[in-house]
């Protein structure tokens, strides 16, 4: 063989695996990421006030679990949105007394 075809033939095994990956990549993305109105696992945790929250606690409550990072652009920018959707919506109920939580999850990284 000469050196282009042996080339050629390495090129397209590393074409082949890139491919691949991307493709498994995709389907992951797909069957593995949670979408909006999806059902959120049953958890319990400790607020920053010191009060517990308990998801089971708010069924029949409309629930905006908002996941957000102090490195993350994007999650910045929304912050004062969902202040303001509070604001105007934590006193109202909608149908069968039915109130809106908003609990924001901070993942931060370890320095």
């Amino acid at each position: 063989m000469t050196f282009y075809k042996i080339l050629n033939r390495k090129f397209q095994t590393v074409f082949f695996f890139i491919c691949l990956t991307s493709i498994l990549g995709v389907l992951y993305y797909l069957f593995n990421n949670p979408s909006n109105g999806e059902k959120a696992p049953d958890f319990t945790t400790e607020l920053v006030n010191g009060n517990n929250y308990s998801l089971p606690n708010s069924k029949g409550n409309y629930v905006i679990l908002y996941f957000w990072g102090s490195w993350c652009g994007p999650c910045l920018r929304n912050a004062p949105k969902l202040v303001q959707l509070n604001e105007k919506y934590k006193s109202k109920t909608f149908g069968l007394e039915s109130k809106l939580d908003i609990i924001t999850i901070a993942l931060e990284k370890k320095r």
